[in-house]
């Protein structure tokens, strides 16, 4: 991958893939891909339960290769490294912090009820997911809007993360 990224820390880039295309062929739409990643730090890995540490579903398996033709078309894209399970990218970080699949920055549990955890983590641990975690992603996003709006005058942000429906 070719990142140029430039986040506020080396740290908060490798939360984070983004890839540019040539400047002369850039046009003013980025695409967003907040599921894609699959790291889970130890620390959070070890409460896991077995079950869900080996699945990890509802990951967007392999969407920055099926994007990868993105910055040929002139297309700016961010890729999240770290799993939907340490943070919920897609999530209001003002809402439900931990509880349900659909509603929580953090989910306790599977869109079926399965658990996630063998222990539910602390208050704490939870906030510090908000602050290292979603808080960079979203800083970048917003940067690259930014930077794309000062530049173009406008910009288009797509979403690239599947929607699940169950089908009765």
């Amino acid at each position: 991958m070719n990142d140029q990224s430039t986040g506020p820390s080396r740290e908060c880039q490798q939360l984070y893939r983004i890839e540019r295309p040539c400047p002369e062929n850039s046009v003013p739409i980025i695409a967003s891909m907040p599921h894609s990643g699959t790291f889970v730090p130890p620390s959070i890995a070890d409460a896991f339960t077995p079950l869900h540490l080996n699945w990890l579903r509802n990951t967007d398996w392999h969407l920055p290769q099926v994007y990868d033709f993105l910055p040929e078309l002139g297309v700016t894209t961010i890729a999240a490294t770290h799993s939907r399970y340490v943070t919920d990218l897609n999530r209001n970080p003002e809402g439900l912090l931990f509880g349900s699949f659909n509603e929580a920055v953090i989910s306790d549990s599977m869109f079926d009820g399965t658990p996630i955890y063998r222990k539910p983590p602390d208050e704490q641990s939870l906030r510090q997911r908000l602050v290292k975690y979603h808080s960079p992603y979203h800083e970048e996003l917003s940067n690259l809007i930014d930077r794309m709006l000062r530049v173009c005058g406008r910009v288009l942000l797509l979403e690239l993360a599947p929607q699940i429906r169950t089908v009765a």
